[in-house]
């Protein structure tokens, strides 16, 4: 599963972070509204604060750090906030926890203490904080500890019902019980129901699409079925998915359950390059190179397989050795096109060491050796022009 359906890279950690700012001033995370402050003076803050009043004391800590508009202050008095906020959160404020896991964690020149994070984030996932039970979620579901990682997944579950985090939750659940790039035991039959849940929720999001269409496609949470396959896939395209984008324009190249007709394959598939999809520009080059719904241009095909090249891809590096020696790139150079053959076949390439026989008569390794010490400026060249790391 994971070596097919890595489709989910978030930044999760940097979302969190811009949600625990958020939170607080959300009401929907407070237990009851919290009254807004703002407007009161330093000596009124204070006689809330000697009442009792924990909102007051979090606001006491959050001026010490943040202005209205949640940036940092001039000059933060890290250590007096976070007395403050500690006192608040063991007072109940239910949102104080949203900056204090920023100094447990390591932030605002605090020393980690992960002891204490875990501890603030349970307490306050259990008053029912959202962006605590994601946060949560976010440390512990790949925990060796079964109650640390069952813990997490329902707070994660938990998280998905809140509306201000849930547009975070979905994704990161459904990669969860799909088991992309995790260790976590993955439930396919829920997974496919989150995700459903997910599409019904945000229908113009391509995300939750891109996912059902690969789904049904490979019969992961049930029943195989590519009729739906065929409909997520192209909401998800139709929502700039170039994944998606790239699917559906090979559909219609083939004649896949549609009509074929290569100018509207050829249009997907241009949307798909646009965005540097690496599937995309492959096809995008191939496409411009035969006329495939589209005029032949072989100047667009090399400008593509160039992009291809930059994203690491032995396919467009082979493809343009070929079209370097066959007199189809914007000049004939042998020794460039033999280094981009050479290239290819180090990034395993199946066809390049055919195309060096070819173009070099180069069969043997003491051949292949002699050949790549000759066009080392070439090969240099072309490696620093397409950034490629061997």
């Amino acid at each position: 599963m994971k070596s097919v359906l890595i489709i989910f890279q978030m930044r999760l950690q940097a979302i969190l972070f811009t949600a625990a700012l958020f939170v607080l001033t959300s009401p929907v995370f407070a237990q009851t509204p919290n009254p807004d402050y703002s407007a009161l003076s330093q000596t009124q803050l204070q006689a809330l604060a000697d009442s009792g009043d924990m909102h007051a004391v979090f606001t006491q800590g959050y001026n010490l750090i943040f202005d209205y508009e949640m940036n940092l202050s001039p000059n933060p008095d890290f250590a007096a906030a976070k007395a403050m906020l500690e006192k608040a959160h063991e007072g109940g404020h239910d949102t104080a926890n949203s900056i204090l896991m920023l100094y447990y964690q390591g932030d605002f020149g605090h020393e980690p203490d992960l002891e204490a994070l875990e501890t603030l984030l349970f307490t306050s996932s259990e008053r029912g904080s959202a962006i605590a039970k994601l946060n949560y979620a976010y440390r512990y579901v790949e925990s060796e500890d079964t109650v640390k990682s069952d813990r997490a997944l329902q707070y994660l579950k938990d998280a998905t019902q809140n509306k201000v985090v849930r547009e975070t939750a979905y994704p990161f659940l459904i990669e969860i019980l799909y088991g992309m790039n995790s260790d976590v035991q993955e439930n396919l039959p829920l997974a496919r129901k989150t995700t459903l849940d997910c599409a019904k929720l945000w229908p113009e999001e391509a995300y939750c699409h891109y996912v059902l269409a690969r789904d049904f496609a490979n019969g992961w949470g049930g029943d195989a079925d590519l009729s739906k396959s065929d409909v997520h896939f192209r909401k998800a395209a139709e929502a700039g998915d170039a994944r998606a984008q790239w699917q559906v324009g090979m559909h219609y190249l083939n004649g896949d359950r549609v009509e074929k007709n290569e100018k509207t394959a050829f249009a997907w598939v241009e949307k798909s390059a646009e965005q540097d999809y690496l599937n995309g520009l492959i096809s995008f080059a191939v496409m411009n190179a035969l006329g495939q719904g589209t005029e032949k241009n072989p100047d667009l095909s090399f400008k593509a397989y160039e992009a291809a090249a930059k994203l690491g891809s032995g396919h467009a590096l082979r493809a343009l050795g070929a079209m370097y020696c066959a007199g189809e790139a914007p000049k004939t150079d042998r020794g460039l096109c033999a280094a981009a053959l050479i290239l290819a076949y180090e990034f395993e390439d199946d066809q390049a060491a055919a195309l060096l026989n070819r173009f070099f008569d180069i069969s043997d390794q003491p051949g292949f050796e002699a050949l790549k010490k000759k066009t080392a400026p070439q090969r240099a060249t072309l490696i620093n022009q397409y950034d490629i790391q061997l």
